[in-house]
């Protein structure tokens, strides 16, 4: 049986190149604080899209990843 959503928006699937260290101090922050990374990733991600400002020196033009 499948969990229950629990999300009004639909959801995607995103692949993220991190060094090993980074994935495991991921993991360490995730499980200190009882959560799953993907919670950690999305929380910590969309607080700072909520008060993002632009970054100094980094060019916003069409096609810039």
């Amino acid at each position: 049986m499948a969990r229950p959503k629990i999300y009004d928006e639909p959801r995607v699937t995103t692949a993220f190149r991190l060094t090993s260290k980074m994935r495991e101090e991921l993991r360490r922050a995730a499980r200190d604080q009882g959560v799953s990374v993907n919670r950690l990733v999305v929380t910590t991600l969309s607080e700072y899209l909520a008060k993002r400002q632009p970054l100094a020196g980094v060019s916003r033009e069409a096609g810039s990843p």
